[in-house]
């Protein structure tokens, strides 16, 4: 029963040590694995440590919540200008990624992973349906890329010192009626001890400071390295004044048995001008490569409209 209550309080109150924090991610897993114990214990006839079992479980669930979108269901459609997003990973065969662009019919797409081939092809095949793009071209496979179906009214790649080697993309989308919404894609590195992680909340701080720095709504999406539950998560939502789109604690993947063990790191926050109407991941072939949303202009909140052809 002790230790019950020491992976539990572990992984809500996690100490400040990488290999404490690494655990946490696995946060989900400890909750569904305290869940089996517990309805194990019962069959056993242990009273106590069932009770605690399942009460250990259930907090872990009620923490866990408390990081996605707390409202029970999707916003109503509006009348007022809306976009479609998704952030795709560049790490599967190119007949599936185009399959799922083409299926999927986003307004924006954020890619992970741009290099020079994917470059040559997605530009090619997706000429006609994207033909606005901000593109940063790197040799390896560090690059990334918006394509938009909508005017991009502006655009920066922007370098955060002391990050030379993470550059994020900003597009301004000329929308419908002359709405704007500005776009970020960026990604982090990933997380090996407990140096990167200091580094990771130095990085998040500054992305949280442009986001809050654009005259507008802002929309933020791409791999983040880390789940929604963990503190340098909460500490960019926090800086940024930014809200999630998620509404569930795990990464959805209905066609795979184990999908409890898929770690949500991709995201897509927004400001409070606009509001999120639907949210999922992208599946193909039975293996998730993003994650798309769809976002409205809430129903009473004026925009700031600018003309455009």
């Amino acid at each position: 029963g002790g230790s019950i209550v020491l992976i539990t309080l572990g992984c809500i109150f996690p100490p400040d040590t990488f290999l404490f924090k690494q655990g946490t991610k696995f946060s989900v897993q400890i909750m569904f694995m305290l869940l089996f114990l517990g309805m194990a214990l019962l069959v056993l006839k242990k009273e106590r440590l069932m009770f605690v079992a399942l009460g250990a479980s259930g907090l872990l669930a009620f923490n866990l919540k408390g990081f996605s979108d707390q409202t029970l269901r999707f916003p109503n459609i509006n009348e007022n200008p809306n976009l479609s997003v998704a952030h795709i990973s560049l790490s599967h065969d190119p007949e599936t990624l185009l399959h799922a662009i083409r299926t999927h019919d986003v307004d924006v797409i954020s890619f992970h992973l741009f290099d020079p081939f994917w470059d040559g092809l997605l530009q090619d095949e997706l000429r006609a349906q994207y033909p606005f793009r901000v593109i940063n071209k790197q040799l390896t496979d560090n690059g990334s890329a918006i394509f938009s179906k909508y005017p991009i009214c502006t655009e920066d790649t922007i370098t955060v010192n002391g990050f030379d080697d993470i550059q994020m993309l900003h597009a301004q989308i000329l929308m419908d009626e002359g709405a704007t919404v500005n776009v970020v894609s960026t990604h982090s590195f990933p997380v090996v001890n407990d140096a990167a992680y200091e580094e990771i909340h130095q990085y998040f701080e500054e992305v949280g400071f442009l986001v809050q720095s654009l005259d507008g709504p802002v929309i933020t999406l791409g791999d983040f390295s880390l789940p929604p539950w963990s503190e340098e998560i909460r500490f960019l939502k926090q800086t940024g004044r930014l809200l999630d789109s998620r509404r569930d604690i795990f990464q959805q993947k209905t066609a795979d048995r184990m999908f409890l063990f898929n770690i949500p790191i991709e995201h897509i926050f927004h400001t409070n001008e606009i509001e999120c109407t639907a949210f999922k991941v992208i599946n193909e072939e039975d293996s998730p490569i993003g994650i798309t949303g769809n976002y409205q202009f809430k129903k009473f909140t004026a925009f700031n409209a600018i003309e455009g052809d």
